[in-house]
Order: structure tokens, then C-alpha cells, then sequence
């Protein structure tokens, strides 16, 4: 419906850790640019490569240079020369860590992609959902076999918790979640 277009996403970030699902192509895409001046201190994201994404229960004690993650870093900090997260891209999930609350706006085009499941795994993702009626999960992945009874994580804090009705709880635009997909 809006192919052609340029719309704004905004995303609420709370000081501290926040799984982002970004769902525009962003007109800026060079994190540099993106999040100067800004309290975004720090930027994660998995590129699956033919191998499993690792189910991270506490993000602070993730080694962040394992085989599929990237990282941005601002490039006044020491570490920037190690990083390896050049560009955002839309539908894909972000951990983005914020030295406080932060409205961060992106515009560009909608785009949209066929999500790729990790078979018998967990992947990392957000969905496209209405912001205003947005579904619980259980009516997202109704007549998904793969999905009955999924493991479903939400970041709270800098601990992934298990979303424990799936019926009461609805899916949140501009989120990331961990899901098991079998």
C-alpha cells in the first residue's frame, strides 16, 4: 500500500538496552551519521550466515564478536576500529543501548521482507503489525504448526524473559523478540 513512499518510524528507547525492529529502509543508513548527537552509545545485530543465532539470556555478558553478530560503536570510543556494523537496513532487529530515554525517529521507505526462519532454533526478529490493533501472538501464529507453543522472549531490561501468554499479550510494533521456531 505504501510502496513508493516515505514514511517516519518512531521508536520509544529507554535508558539502558532496547530490542528494536526497524521497518523502513532509512534515507541515512550510515549509523555514524544516525545516531550523533544522540545518547546511542552502542549498536548490535545479527546477520545469520548459515549459522544458528546463539539465544542470549543476559546481554551483558555476551562476547559480541562471535561469528554473525555486528557491532556499532560511536567512533570517538576506542573500540571503534573494531567495529563492524557500517549500515542499518530495514527488517532487522537492533540492541541498542541508550544512556538515556530517547525518541529515535527513522524515515524512508517501507520495506518489506519474507522473514527466514532458524528451523529448530531461535531467531531474532520483529513483525509488521498495526500500531494501533496490534495482535497477540497467539493470534499472529494461529495455524502456524511450527509456532504452537513457541518460545517467545521480549528484552526487559538487560534480561530476556519468556512471554508466558501468549494469548494476553500483544505483539509490539517496532520490537524485536527472540522466537523458537520448530
Amino acid at each position: 500500500v505504501n510502496a513508493g513512499q516515505t514514511l517516519t518510524q518512531t521508536i520509544d528507547m529507554k535508558a539502558g538496552w532496547n530490542a528494536v525492529y526497524l521497518e523502513l529502509g532509512p534515507s541515512d543508513a550510515d549509523p555514524d551519521t544516525v545516531f550523533a548527537e544522540t545518547p546511542v552509545t552502542q549498536v548490535i545485530t545479527y546477520f545469520p550466515k548459515n549459522s544458528p543465532a546463539q539465544f542470549i539470556q543476559d546481554i551483558s555478558e555476551v562476547e559480541w564478536d562471535k561469528h554473525g553478530w555486528s557491532r556499532w560503536v560511536p567512533p570517538n570510543r576506542p573500540e571503534a576500529k573494531l567495529k563492524n556494523l557500517f549500515a542499518l537496513q530495514a527488517n532487522q532487529p537492533y540492541l541498542i543501548y541508550c544512556d538515556s530515554d530517547y525518541s529515535w525517529q527513522v524515515t524512508g521507505p517501507p520495506v518489506f521482507r519474507k522473514q527466514q526462519w532458524e528451523p529448530d532454533g531461535f531467531t531474532l526478529l520483529g513483525f509488521h503489525v498495526d500500531e494501533n490493533t496490534p495482535p497477540t501472538f497467539s493470534q499472529y501464529f494461529e495455524g502456524s504448526g511450527a509456532h504452537s507453543g513457541a518460545h517467545i522472549y521480549y528484552l526487559h531490561g538487560d534480561r530476556w524473559l519468556r512471554v508466558s501468554d501468549s494469548s494476553g499479550m500483544n505483539i509490539g510494533p517496532g520490537k524485536a523478540y527472540w522466537v523458537w521456531s520448530d
